[in-house]
């Protein structure tokens, strides 16, 4: 009986037991070459109840265990153990064989707590962490507890994201008396695996290659129960981010990096620092974004808000921007969103809320700079999308489909003749747009002026039939200048 009691405590109890039976003045003792515990196969087997003080206060289980890890998993689940140390993990998933050792001390009184000893070794296992979809394996590690002293001496050579890399964990009792654990990591990982697992557009991850040192940290419970919280550091020398300025950068500069992820049930708050470039914080609920914001090249006292707003939220300025150097890079990024025979309406998302750019020079081409540039958006007021420079102003806005493009001032500056390209190079020259991207829509232009000569005001109806567009004016001032003209892009 007082077997079958203590068995039962543990949630190990089976219904027959057999093996070599021993009692004398220290107790009693049970020795079992194999059994098998709640579907584990268990091996090396040792029940004793000691006697102290002619009392018997607690039941020891040891035993030595191999078996597939869903099995051990599950029966580690019916032992004091899922309360401590499997808790923490429950949203990890491993597979594989597994070995290691166990040691319960369960006691017949009700006002004390069972001693755990726990010891898993594991090799070539893959492992998940579903809450962040974070495959990887690893390679060899062992798993050391104890009900006094916690996770101890627990370290792991692990294969994920692109490279190699060894986790340390700890453990400590919060406040609350749960378990929480601490891990420190430090590895190589390859960029573009990250920004793979992450889900971010084909574009910019195959503009990314190499590998680099990092190091983290890894926690769970340690900020609130049930949260997992992962950063990672880098200064990313040894990859190459093929992307023009101020975003590219060669293999062998050093832009530091660091990414923080904060998973706490449906909610996943991601902050990402790339050099003094950026500095962003997005939320997902079920996988999906709700908001964030970004800062561009912020100065010193700006910082991300503590409330993550709806939508996202873009601010920053900077020095220079090419646009021709950029041009092939949205090509990218729109190739593979619209079919060629679809129309494509220039819109800013929905999950756009404001924006607020300013950009010293913006060099259109080499005839045209645009200085002082300034973008300005608000979702919850006209949705206008507003632009203004030294050299233009315009605001774009869309609705029922019908775009409007209406500028207020517009100085444009053309090649001179004598640099026109020659036929030979004029043939090789591709279209910047097809007719498929252009909308029927309204153009609008106050002031016009042409190398420095002005034109007038224009009202323009863009109008798009398969692959023909044709541009017609409409403006009462310029009756002489009424013209129909009609082209194919694409």
């Amino acid at each position: 009986m007082i077997f079958q009691y203590g068995l039962m405590k543990t949630g190990l109890w089976q219904k027959q037991v057999n093996g070599v039976f021993e009692f004398d003045n220290k107790g009693v003792s049970v020795n079992i070459d194999s059994a098998v515990l709640s579907g584990l196969s268990a091996s090396d087997i040792e029940l004793s109840v000691p006697v102290v003080d002619n009392a018997a206060d607690w039941l020891n289980i040891k035993a030595q265990v191999k078996d597939d890890s869903a099995t051990i998993i599950s029966m580690l689940k019916e032992t004091p153990l899922n309360e401590t140390i499997i808790k923490p993990f429950e949203n990890w998933e491993v597979a594989g064989d597994v070995s290691g050792s166990f040691d319960v001390s369960v006691p017949f009184s009700h006002d004390q707590d069972p001693k755990v000893q726990l010891s898993l070794n594991f090799e070539n296992n893959p492992v998940t962490l579903k809450d962040l979809n974070l495959p990887s394996i690893i390679k060899k590690g062992q798993l050391n507890y104890t009900s006094a002293e916690g996770i101890q001496n627990s370290e792991f050579q692990i294969q994920g994201l692109g490279g190699e890399s060894r986790l340390s964990l700890t453990s400590n009792n919060t406040s609350e008396g749960e378990l929480a654990i601490y891990g420190e990591l430090a590895g190589i990982a390859n960029l573009r695996h990250v920004l793979e697992w992450r889900e971010f557009p084909d574009a910019l991850t195959n503009s990314v290659s190499g590998n680099t040192a990092y190091n983290g940290t890894l926690s769970i419970n340690q900020s609130q129960s049930g949260q997992l919280d992962l950063v990672i550091s880098s200064d990313l020398v040894g990859v190459n981010v093929d992307l023009p300025k101020p975003v590219g950068k060669k293999s062998e500069e050093a832009k530091p990096l660091k990414i923080k992820l904060r998973q706490h049930e449906d909610d996943l708050v991601v902050d990402l620092n790339y050099s003094a470039l950026s500095n962003s914080r997005f939320l997902m609920h079920e996988g999906e974004f709700v908001g964030g914001e970004v800062i561009m090249n912020g100065e010193e006292e700006q910082s991300l808000s503590d409330i993550i707003p709806k939508g996202l939220v873009l601010n920053g300025n900077f020095d220079y921007f090419d646009v021709q150097e950029w041009f092939s890079v949205f090509n990218k990024f729109s190739s593979n969103s619209v079919k060629q025979t679809e129309v494509e309406v220039p819109q800013l998302p929905t999950w756009i809320n404001k924006v607020n750019l300013i950009i010293d020079d913006v060099e259109v081409n080499q005839y045209n700079t645009w200085r002082n540039f300034k973008v300005s958006y608000d979702a919850s007021k006209s949705g206008a999308l507003l632009v203004n420079s030294d050299e233009l102003n315009f605001s774009y806005t869309n609705e029922s489909q019908m775009p409007n493009l209406h500028f207020g001032f517009l100085s444009w500056n053309t090649a001179p003749s004598n640099d026109d390209l020659a036929p030979q190079e004029s043939e090789n020259v591709e279209a910047p747009i097809s007719a498929y991207q252009v909308p029927n829509m309204t153009l609008a232009v106050d002031e016009l002026y042409l190398n420095e000569k002005p034109y007038g005001d224009w009202q323009l109806a863009v109008k798009r039939n398969a692959n023909k567009v044709s541009v017609e004016s409409h403006s009462d001032q310029i009756k002489k200048r009424h013209f129909f003209w009609a082209f194919r892009l694409g």
